[in-house]
């Protein structure tokens, strides 16, 4: 199994730019892509650039789906829960 290819999101990811991302490491290779966002801006963005990512992948005749799940972070000494979405392109 590969590596897998995390993408940090932020509330503030440009979701054309991110869609543009998770299509591109798909297309050099990188099927095992995860995107993961802390906060609720953040997973906002995320699910917004999976949406327009798997317009894309349909224009290309495959289908984009999500697995979604979450791990713990420690960010300055707070457990956050950090929401990660598995990318599934078929």
């Amino acid at each position: 199994m590969s590596a897998v290819k995390k993408l940090m999101v932020s509330g503030s990811s440009p979701v054309r730019e991110l869609a543009g991302s998770v299509v591109k490491c798909y297309d050099s290779g990188d099927h095992n892509i995860e995107l993961r966002a802390i906060g609720a801006s953040s997973v906002n963005q995320m699910y917004k650039a999976l949406a327009t990512a798997r317009s894309i992948f349909a224009q290309k005749g495959l289908d984009l789906t999500v697995k979604p799940g979450y791990d713990e972070a420690e960010i300055d000494g707070q457990k956050k829960t950090v929401m990660i979405a598995k990318v599934v392109v078929q």
